[in-house]
């Protein structure tokens, strides 16, 4: 790659790049992104923003259209990735990546699923389409760093747009000119602002951002030009959205360091959102290893970084379902009087019980300057440590630096969870996690697309 052009790079790497380049490990990565993420779309169907979404564009939804959305509709490709990309990010169950604090996966793959469905492109190209669009998403954000996030711009609406857009070029076969046009005009239309968290906002926009990608890469078709060294000229990308001096050195090193691998992808447990997944874990493993009782528990003392606070100060008080998923006392609170938070316990009928609420006032948490500081912040950047005080003084803690992450068997367990949630047909599901397995008939060349028709 030369030095001049990180996009000509940018673009030369993701036409060039053919499933041989990609190791066995990497795309048994991209599997379990896609059985999570459409586990995660599954589920996203019994969620009112989702269902609000299918009601006020169902005279859009035209039956004769090549695209499956959730609900069983189907719609255009943009259409379908609106809904779709929704659905995956409505629980925040939806899998995070630390290389630039973002959700990838749900915005690139709903966008990858629609042009693949549109073109009947196979399994190879489909995986092939969303390993390269995320590995350009995670590079983008390991190059802005973590001041991307934290002067304020939600990462996931800045760079997983131009990662959408990565994978619809991809699968339309465009050339390094037009695929350097697409990231181009893609860089030029990041913007969202963190202030969405917590709100109905974040999981439309996350949809909104899957459609804009495939717009992007549609126009790149006609050859309408971005401009040149948007990403580091003056007023481009980073000069823009990061408040110091980016590594671009880092841009450099695709298709020698997967970010799939490293940092990798991690998987929720919880449907929460990440800066609260560490702390759900954690209270719900001092709960099952102590297994204390609700009601003799004096207070809970818990100490976060600075990151998680960007993301969850606001919530102490949740007023709504979704506000419930940032709440650091509502989670706490979830995981002593239940051992364990599911999509079943994001209601407001939760929130509202007496239990809850008297758990909720027992926890108090604050910013440890100490979890802020370099040696915490490479390996445990959305860190906890909990203190459980009982009634006769009795103490339990522990500290935890990052969510554990999940086992093919685990993924499995919650996709089926999801379909569950939704209603679904097992019978369906029990064939959609079949993609794990590397014994998989290699003759099922569409067994993707053929999974999201029978599951949404």
């Amino acid at each position: 790659m030369s030095k001049q052009d990180h996009i000509k790079n940018i673009a030369e790497w993701v036409v060039g790049l053919k499933t041989d380049h990609v190791s066995h490990d990497v795309i048994h990565i991209a599997k379990r992104v896609v059985l999570d993420t459409i586990g995660v779309v599954c589920a996203g169907k019994k969620h009112q923003i989702t269902g609000t979404l299918l009601h006020a564009l169902s005279q859009k939804l035209d039956g004769r259209a090549g695209c499956t959305v959730v609900g069983g509709c189907k719609a255009n490709s943009q259409d379908a990735s609106l809904i779709n990309g929704t659905a995956a990010h409505v629980w925040d169950f939806d899998d995070v990546s630390y290389a630039g604090i973002l959700h990838g996966s749900a915005v690139i793959l709903p966008a990858v699923l629609a042009i693949a469905e549109e073109k009947g492109a196979s399994d190879e190209k489909i995986l092939l389409s969303l390993i390269a669009a995320s590995e350009v998403t995670y590079v983008l954000g390991e190059t802005a760093g973590h001041g991307h996030y934290e002067a304020g711009w939600w990462s996931t609406g800045t760079l997983a747009t131009i990662g959408a857009t990565v994978g619809a070029a991809k699968l339309f076969g465009l050339n390094e000119q037009q695929t350097a046009n697409a990231i181009s005009l893609a860089v030029c239309r990041a913007g969202i602002p963190r202030a969405v968290v917590g709100t109905s906002a974040k999981p439309l926009l996350c949809g909104h951002s899957a459609k804009v990608g495939i717009e992007l890469a549609f126009f790149a078709t006609l050859d309408i030009q971005g401009p040149a060294n948007i990403l580091e000229r003056e007023n481009g990308f980073f000069d823009l959205f990061k408040p110091d001096q980016p590594r671009l050195e880092i841009l450099s090193s695709l298709g020698a360091k997967w970010r799939l691998q490293e940092p990798g992808i991690l998987t929720k447990k919880y449907p929460v959102c990440s800066a609260a997944l560490a702390g759900a874990e954690q209270i719900c493993r001092l709960k099952r290893k102590h297994k204390f009782n609700y009601k003799d528990i004096n207070s809970i003392d818990v100490e976060v970084s600075e990151l998680v606070a960007l993301s969850l100060r606001s919530f102490d008080d949740p007023q709504t379902a979704r506000e419930c998923q940032f709440s650091i006392p509502f989670i706490v609170a979830c995981g002593v009087y239940y051992g364990d938070l599911k999509l079943e316990h994001l209601t407001l009928e939760t929130l509202k019980k007496n239990e809850i609420r008297t758990l909720m006032a027992k926890v108090n948490w604050k910013v440890n300057p100490e979890f802020s500081k370099k040696k915490f912040f490479g390996n445990a950047p959305e860190c906890y440590r909990i203190c459980v005080t009982m009634l006769d003084g009795y103490e339990v803690s522990d500290f935890l630096g990052i969510a554990s992450e999940m086992s093919d068997s685990q993924i499995v367990d919650k996709f089926f969870s999801c379909v569950k949630f939704s209603n679904g047909n097992f019978k369906h599901a029990e064939k959609a996690v079949q993609i794990l397995s590397e014994k998989r008939n290699r003759k099922q060349k569409h067994s993707i697309l053929n999974n999201i028709h029978n599951l949404f």
